[in-house]
């Protein structure tokens, strides 16, 4: 992958070297023509291209065919991510420790989801089951937002099921705010701030709530769909 500003220089690259040599060996020439210098060695070099080389997994293309470019040349290499499918998006959330009293399914675990390791994936909720995410330590956030199912397992969600925060202190909340917040609190002292539909949950948290001791999910009514919650992030302030 390419920022839009570099796109001219790549353009003219090609342009310029490819009956010369194929296009996917001048990719990596452009790099190196960019970051390597003649007065440091080739590890110096290979760093420098790793630090702006950007990856995108699944691999978007693909060669066709075994019959490269270059005459006589038979290619078979095939990238092991391409045609693969993303089945959750990983995302790097605060420091905490992960719970639920869900049924988990096999190794999908919620303490891997939310490192952005895979999905997880529940059988059966019933009503007060939930997912539980205590900052260690508090932490200020701007958004929560959450997704579920996967494309094999698109009704494996969260249904009637709230979105919950827990300030790790009131006394500086401001009357308006606090007063809002009182209108969607819970008998254990959580705030409601979202819910969950169409398999997604989104709240941006005001500034003037301060840090957060712990997010949830709660499970307001049982379901017959089982849940996968594929995506899980938490971004700070």
């Amino acid at each position: 992958m390419f920022k839009s500003t570099d796109l001219p220089y790549l353009i003219q690259f090609l342009a310029m070297f490819h009956i010369y040599k194929p296009c996917d060996w001048l990719v990596d020439h452009f790099l190196w023509t960019r970051v390597c210098r003649f007065d440091k060695d080739l590890k110096h070099c290979r760093r420098s291209v790793s630090e702006i080389r950007v990856r995108y997994k699944p691999s978007l293309f693909q060669h066709i065919g075994i019959h490269s470019s270059l005459k006589g040349k038979i290619q078979k290499l095939k990238d092991k991510d391409y045609g693969k499918v993303q089945l959750h998006r990983p995302h790097s959330n605060p420091a905490a420790l992960v719970k639920t009293n869900l049924q988990v399914y096999q190794k999908y675990d919620i303490a891997r989801a939310y490192k952005g390791e895979t999905f997880f994936w529940a059988t059966l909720p019933k009503a007060g089951d939930e997912v539980t995410i205590e900052f260690t330590p508090p932490v200020s956030l701007q958004r929560l937002y959450f997704r579920c199912g996967t494309i094999e397992h698109e009704d494996d969600q969260f249904y009637n099921t709230t979105v919950e925060i827990k300030p790790l202190s009131l006394d500086n909340i401001p009357a308006d705010l606090s007063a809002e917040l009182a209108a969607n609190k819970t008998s254990d002292a959580f705030f409601i701030v979202s819910k969950f539909q169409d398999g997604e949950a989104n709240a941006f948290i005001s500034p003037k709530i301060g840090k957060l001791h712990s997010v949830r999910l709660k499970v307001q009514m049982p379901s017959d769909k089982w849940i996968i919650l594929s995506e899980i992030f938490l971004k700070p302030r």
